[in-house]
């Protein structure tokens, strides 16, 4: 049920997408010169909806980990004395 609340904007979102014109100016623009984005438009949403719980705990696994874990800090300038 989670999974499904989580996933549900994001298809209702491409559901909406689809019906504007530049949904279908972008397909004009990339499937002449990239035949893969005119399949992915096609299919995005069965594969969003195909995503399991599963899929998203493998992934966490494989690229969630404290070995590949990194921090940023943004400290700020120090000023020079006047």
């Amino acid at each position: 049920d989670e999974l499904s609340r989580a996933r549900r904007p994001t298809v209702e979102s491409f559901l909406a997408y689809r019906q504007t014109n530049d949904y279908w100016a972008e397909i004009l623009a990339t499937a002449p010169t990239d035949p893969r984005m005119a399949a992915l438009f096609r299919t995005v949403i069965p594969d969003i909806e195909a995503v399991t719980a599963t899929d998203i705990q493998y992934a966490a696994q494989a690229y969630l980990s404290d070995a590949t874990a990194w921090q940023l800090e943004v400290m700020p300038e120090a000023r020079a004395a006047r």
